[in-house]
């Protein structure tokens, strides 16, 4: 982030110490992925059972993250960040130690909350340290976070569930992760705490950068009727449409597409290193995706939300070959080179939205409001997440895995035509209001001295 350079070091610090929290926080979310098999058999249970804990787990961080979206734009938000942090990383800990399979149901809804509740937080701290120019490159970064924490949990899960012989802390198999995951955090919230640098609101605004210069303070904060303002934004509303299918498929795909291919007999290193390798391409997709995002945003802003239809089309149909590519009986390693490269591409094509959806609804809100729409971003992108892999379940045992993992993928569609169709008029419109609304607020900050 080009924007960065130059700047205090304190704010390089918040930004840094904030993505590898982002990091060891994600690495949870995909820990119970390879050990879905695992857990079932200790607890005798079902998909559908199975599914649901890995539901509440994301419900819970959704309803959290309304609340965390309304403080971020009221109050400090470096403190609530630590405080998240903690939330999170606690019963991330304790799932190592759990004795029951309803200890586990509750443990992992409290885990949940962390994570749903740190993504406004962090998203509204973004939107005040760069510009409009950089904030699908500085999403990109975020991105490039969560997927390394995503992959890093599925590594570590992955090869050590069946490794009941590695133990640390009392924790083994696929409980050991869990404590693994969860153990960096408790060095890097405190470090946080001391040594970040609260953004000044509306610090990423262009309109407003000499007025803050001269010392003066944006002071509006957002008030319970504001949320009647964010959902008169079309953007925002367009956004919200497209969502709710379109995570469908990042509830079911990446939960499920390890078992799927368990079911064809490939072992679950196997399964579990070729998830590993397409998140691979996503990490790559979401974060070069939001570098060239922000190229097409400065030429034409509609070319952001084109990008993102066209890229979703193509990765959805990569998807779609990789999940028929014909295998033997017994799959080999060599056996699984065409769903790999085939899956590597789509997961980079279709994780090209991550980083610029969050920049498009980052640049039509004012800065008051960004936590709060933020939340709701979350809160929608967490419906479908959410019923992903208790649908998943369900569906798999009704109607078996290739039907549920094609219906998955193509809950897409819906997303691609609402980016060309809806989003790409609309967004320009929007963005341009409200640099016209921060023009008029910078004359209120002069006329305040």
């Amino acid at each position: 982030m080009r924007e960065l350079q130059g700047r205090d070091p304190a704010e390089v610090r918040t930004v840094f110490l904030m993505l590898f929290m982002f990091v060891f926080l994600n690495a949870d979310v995909m820990l119970m992925v390879p050990s879905f098999r695992a857990i079932r058999d200790e607890f005798g249970k079902n998909e559908a059972a199975i599914g649901l804990v890995a539901s509440l787990f994301v419900f819970s961080g959704a309803g959290i993250a309304l609340v965390s979206g309304y403080l971020a734009d009221r109050y400090p938000r470096k403190l609530l960040v630590f405080f998240t942090i903690l939330l999170g990383e606690i019963p991330c800990l304790l799932t190592g130690y759990v004795r029951s399979f309803e200890e586990l149901f509750l443990i992992r809804a409290l885990t949940g909350l962390g994570i749903g509740g740190l993504m406004p937080l962090i998203y509204s701290m973004i939107g005040d340290l760069v510009t409009d120019k950089e904030r699908a490159t500085a999403s990109s970064w975020i991105g490039l976070a969560e997927g390394v924490g995503l992959a890093l949990g599925m590594a570590v899960a992955g090869n050590l569930v069946e490794r009941t012989d590695v133990a640390f802390l009392g924790a083994s198999g696929w409980r050991l992760p869990f404590v693994l995951a969860a153990l960096p955090n408790f060095i890097l919230a405190p470090l946080f705490l001391l040594l970040a640098k609260e953004p000044p609101r509306g610090g990423g605004e262009r309109s407003i950068q000499k007025e803050l210069a001269q010392g003066l303070e944006y002071k509006r904060r957002i008030k319970l009727r504001d949320y009647l303002t964010i959902f008169r934004n079309r953007t925002n509303l367009y956004f919200i449409l497209q969502a709710v299918p379109g995570t469908i498929g990042w509830g079911v795909l990446p939960n499920w597409v390890v078992a799927y291919y368990q079911e064809k007999n490939v072992s679950a290193a196997l399964a579990t290193n070729l998830n590993l390798l397409i998140g691979l391409g996503m990490i790559l997709g979401g974060f070069f995706g939001g570098i060239l995002g922000d190229r097409l945003h400065r030429r034409n802003k509609k070319y952001s939300p084109i990008l993102c239809g066209i890229t979703t089309l193509l990765g959805l149909a990569f998807f779609l070959a990789m999940l028929h590519w014909p295998l033997p009986d017994h799959p080999a390693v060599a056996d699984m080179a065409g769903p790999l490269a085939i899956g590597i591409v789509g997961g980079f094509l279709i994780t090209v939205t991550s980083s610029n959806i969050r920049a498009i609804v980052l640049n039509v809100n004012p800065p008051e409001n960004r936590g709060a729409m933020m939340s709701i971003f979350t809160l929608s992108d967490s419906i479908g997440k959410g019923l992903g892999p208790v649908l998943g379940g369900v569906l798999i045992v009704a109607v078996g895995y290739i039907w549920t993992m094609d219906l998955a993928t193509l809950a897409w569609i819906p997303c691609a035509l609402v980016f060309l169709f809806l989003l790409a008029p609309q967004y320009p419109k929007d963005a341009a209001h409200l640099d016209q609304l921060m023009a008029e607020r910078a004359k209120e900050m002069e006329q305040s001295l």
